[in-house]
């Protein structure tokens, strides 16, 4: 970041921010207003899907939170608020946008002294094995038939949300829905299917990728399904803002300047409006790096934009066309130790607490704390309870992933590995590590014991996936000349998996 300085910087985005979101959420005000009336209905006795639709960088998650926020703070409101959100890396991790939703569930008072009595509540030890050590008297149902226990599963989770939703409305906010795994979205039909028959007040809030939809056919027969004429859906597509909701932001945020500076400020809004399409996330970074460069400034609660016809030349330079290009130009003003820091989330694809970045990066702990508080008020990181830290948008890490060097992406992945193995993670996410980090003979028990968790839960789709990648791991590890794996112990592993 050679001639800025990065304190400087911070506190510039950090006064920038409130501002920006006062002007965006202005644009989506009669949006919010819309949801909320669907939650009236909704707390009335009905049930509810809303489904929000759009492009990348379009503003679903963004609309989402507000409307959460709007339930969690407003004091005549009495939700029970509950949010999933499903990652790309995951997809084929059977239930991984519900897990942490559904542990929070069974604490809920409306559920602990009624558990057990709750249709098929056997069901959910696939889900939440520990359940057995509070309620001993749980076991699975017998039955052969897959299908059936599927079936069990979906209305032993059915049943655990009508029980909070007999004692005060039910949100369930589930962000990034295009990237869950198959039985998600077979268990969220089939949820569907139980609820919309009852007077239970219970709202699903689903923030999708549209243009995603035909790329997975299993995403195509949710989509379907959510679509029928007997489900109670409303669809709201969020588009880019158009060029004069772009000029009237900025007007917005130079308030001070609006009077005597009326034509510059249209020239800059059309300019912003042409280069970014409107998107409002393009828009954002566009105005952060512009602030960076310096090219704007925050002063008393307004943007101050000066010199703007004689400085145009600069800003269509610094100003890259496309989304993933102006990002990356953003993350090359970071420091040394930010950059250390977003590889690694980047390269993990999930949240990560700051112990786990500096066994990552290793940093000190004050070099992590320093350059975490750059990302945060950057606005490239969020910290979820002070503790877990995740891109503000999931395009920030790909965007940095795809400029990563293949070394540096492997050494990453092997350290991501140690780490798992060192904390026990879930052998789905150690198989996709595993196998990035060419570490073959883990990537094969870690794909092997995923597929049996799979298994266990039912999954068998992604049971197959898991054995497939079991068996590409071990062709892998046939084929390196340097290999110490006997012969005779990659026949077995062979074995193994055909059993």
């Amino acid at each position: 970041m050679s001639q800025l300085s990065h304190a400087h910087v911070r506190s510039k985005t950090a006064l920038l921010q409130p501002l920006l979101d006062a002007a965006l959420l202005h644009y989506r005000t009669p949006l919010l207003n819309l949801l909320v009336k669907q939650y009236e209905h909704c707390k009335s006795g009905h049930f509810q899907i809303i489904m929000l639709e759009g492009q990348e960088g379009v503003g679903k998650t963004y609309v989402a939170q507000n409307f959460l926020h709007f339930l969690q703070w407003d004091v005549t409101q009495t939700a029970a608020v509950f949010q999933g959100r499903a990652d790309a890396s995951e997809q084929h991790h059977p239930y991984h946008p519900l897990f942490a939703m559904l542990q929070a569930w069974i604490t809920h008072e409306a559920v602990t002294t009624r558990l057990s009595t709750l249709p098929y509540a056997g069901e959910l030890l696939r889900l939440l094995p520990a359940l057995a050590e509070q309620y001993p008297e749980l076991s699975l149902s017998r039955t052969d038939n897959e299908e059936q226990a599927r079936s069990h599963l979906a209305q032993a989770v059915a049943a655990l949300g009508s029980a909070i939703a007999q004692t005060q409305p039910l949100v369930i906010c589930l962000d990034n829905i295009q990237w869950a795994d198959d039985s998600t979205l077979t268990l969220l039909c089939t949820l569907v299917s139980c609820w919309q028959h009852s007077a239970t007040p219970i709202l699903l809030l689903l923030c999708l990728r549209s243009d995603l939809v035909k790329a997975r056919p299993a995403l195509a027969s949710w989509y379907t399904c959510m679509q029928h004429p007997d489900v109670l859906a409303a669809n709201f597509a969020l588009v880019p803002f158009t060029s004069q909701e772009v000029i009237a932001t900025i007007h917005m945020l130079a308030t001070q300047q609006t009077a005597h500076n009326s034509k510059q400020l249209d020239t800059i809004g059309l300019w912003l409006a042409i280069l970014t399409g409107g998107n409002p996330l393009y828009l954002l970074e566009a105005l952060r790096l512009l602030l960076a460069h310096n090219l704007i400034e925050v002063q008393r609660q307004s943007v101050q934009f000066r010199n703007v016809v004689r400085k145009s030349s600069r800003w269509l330079k610094i100003i890259p066309p496309g989304l993933h290009s102006l990002i990356h130009t953003r993350l090359d003003l970071l420091s040394p130790y930010a950059k250390a820091i977003l590889t690694a989330l980047a390269t993990s694809g999930r949240g990560l607490t700051l112990v786990q970045l500096l066994a990552l990066t290793g940093l000190s702990e004050q070099e992590g704390l320093e350059a975490l508080d750059e990302l945060v008020h950057e606005q490239f990181l969020v910290s979820e309870m002070n503790t877990i830290y995740h891109f503000t948008h999931e395009s920030i890490g790909y965007i940095l992933y795809s400029h990563m060097d293949s070394e540096q992406q492997l050494l990453l992945h092997q350290r991501i590995v140690a780490l798992l193995q060192q904390e026990k993670a879930a052998p789905a996410l150690l198989t996709k590590h595993a196998i990035a980090g060419k570490l073959y003979e883990q990537a094969f028990y870690a794909a092997m014991a995923a597929g049996d968790e799979a298994e266990r839960l039912l999954a068998s789709q992604d049971a197959t996936a898991f054995y497939g990648q079991a068996e590409q791991a071990l062709l892998q590890l046939a084929k390196q000349p340097s290999t110490t794996t006997p012969i005779e112990h990659l026949y077995r592993l062979f074995t193994r998996i055909y059993q």
